[in-house]
């Protein structure tokens, strides 16, 4: 048995606790959190919250496939980043792997 007892009357305190009520599925309950609390950073510290760029669902394979396409398509164009369109994405992956946001070694 499991009592869960919320400390205030927040709504989304209580709407966890009703998502366990009702499953005991860890894939929903992830989900769940996920909606609720962010991402956090895939590739650093932050646990949650939600970052700067908008990401579709993981689950989204259609999409993740188009943006894999379209990678692969700019990046054999302009594997150096050096043209002038591709500037700004230039700088923010000098900046991201300059920080110390990343974990990888």
């Amino acid at each position: 048995m499991c009592l869960l007892i919320p400390e205030n009357d927040d709504a989304t305190e209580n709407e966890r606790l009703m998502a366990m009520v009702n499953t005991n599925d860890g894939f929903i309950l992830a989900e769940k959190d996920l909606q609720q609390r962010g991402p956090g950073d895939f590739i650093g510290f932050r646990q949650s919250g939600f970052a700067d760029l908008k990401m579709a669902k993981i689950t989204d394979v259609r999409l993740i496939e188009k943006a894999r396409e379209n990678a692969e398509t700019l990046f054999s164009d302009d594997p150096m980043l050096e043209k002038p369109e591709n500037a700004i994405l230039l700088q923010k992956l000098e900046s991201f792997w300059q920080s110390d946001k990343s974990d990888i070694s």
